[in-house]
């Protein structure tokens, strides 16, 4: 099975993984704790840090424009993302088709928001 990699700074790459590397192919992929966004838009789920806020990872303008594709432009998105293709009955995950793998290596949607206040997306203030 395949997924795409989307770096902060837009790097994007294909990686394969089956159902006994998954886990561990999207920890890395992420670079800590995974939490699934499903994208209706593109029907595609988007894995992200579930900590990237807390720990002020980088924006990834790809991820917040997919994002924004499924519910506008409500959140941002931070860190490295994992791109899958959703999951079975069983509950694990599929990797993607030749066709959204060619939709996403051609996707142009970028959107970066400036001065972010990663508090604003938080509703509480980070002390310390």
């Amino acid at each position: 099975m395949k997924a795409v990699k989307v770096s902060t700074e837009g790097v994007l790459e294909v990686v394969e993984f089956d159902n006994s590397t998954c886990y561990e192919m999207l920890k890395a992929g992420v670079g800590g704790w995974i939490e699934c966004v499903r994208l209706p838009a593109t029907g595609v789920e988007m894995w992200v840090n579930e900590e990237g806020k807390l720990d002020n990872l980088d924006q990834n303008p790809y991820g917040t424009a997919l994002w924004a594709d499924s519910y506008g432009p409500t959140d941002v998105t931070v860190g490295n993302i994992v791109i899958t293709g959703g999951n079975d009955d069983e509950g694990n995950t599929l990797g993607l088709s030749d066709e959204k793998i060619d939709y996403l290596l051609a996707y142009e949607g970028r959107i970066t928001i400036p001065d972010l206040n990663i508090e604003d997306y938080l509703g509480f203030t980070i002390i310390g």
